[in-house]
């Protein structure tokens, strides 16, 4: 099935209500290489340096796991708020020692960053 696969390949950690928590923060080439990165997720989490900041597209806020000079997990969706970003970030960090590896594989499309329409302003409301 590796070889069927025409776009990379990102891991997305789930809750118990399916919604995202966090995923990649670089697609792989193959479904062994994105093991290897959820592998490398688990050892490095406790020494991964997480960020909050806002997106330079939408100015939104998200966060980020730094580990080693990369990012080795990203925000699943953009917030209004700095405070519910900095919660969904906890959430992640308190669902890694306890998630476990599926062997299906889900595609989905590509998701963009909404764009801002009118008279919202990026970063708007981001208190």
């Amino acid at each position: 099935m590796d070889d069927d696969l025409a776009a990379p390949v990102v891991w997305r950690l789930v809750g118990g209500n399916n919604r995202g928590l966090g995923q990649g923060g670089s697609g792989q080439s193959d479904l062994a290489a994105c093991r290897a990165a959820v592998k490398e997720l688990s050892a490095a989490v406790s020494l991964s340096r997480p960020v909050v900041g806002p997106s330079e597209l939408s100015g939104l806020w998200v966060w980020r796991l730094e580990f080693d000079g990369r990012s080795i997990a990203v925000s699943v969706r953009s917030y209004l708020r700095q405070r519910e970003c900095r919660y969904s970030l906890v959430n992640f960090l308190d669902a890694v020692p306890r998630a476990r590896l599926t062997t299906g594989l889900v595609a989905m499309p590509v998701r963009r960053e909404p764009r801002l329409t009118g008279a919202q302003q990026p970063g708007a409301g981001a208190r």
